[in-house]
């Protein structure tokens, strides 16, 4: 089991932990260290209930490189550019 960091507003992940105490532990030292800007902001959440219940979905139409046509697909805030058909990176892989 992992836990998450993340934006509440984006749900967009900060860090992803073993524990849940080294989540609380990372976010308090990423609060003093100034890598965020205010802890209130963030979250920490069991990454399966993250998955299913709380990180936002973007629906995005692009023209798909092969037909041409326009083609739509929904992906979660988080997914890597690698992995997004609407990035030219996917399609060079």
């Amino acid at each position: 089991m992992s836990y998450v960091i993340f934006h509440k507003e984006t749900t967009i992940i900060f860090k992803t932990c073993a524990t849940e105490r080294a989540a609380k532990t990372a976010l308090t030292k990423a609060a003093n260290s100034g890598k965020i800007a205010n802890r209130d902001q963030y979250s920490i959440e069991e990454s399966i209930y993250f998955a299913n219940f709380i990180e936002k979905k973007v629906t995005k139409t692009y023209l798909h490189p092969y037909s041409g046509l326009p083609t739509t697909v929904t992906m979660t805030v988080n997914t890597p550019r690698s992995c997004d058909p609407t990035s030219d990176l996917y399609w060079q892989m």
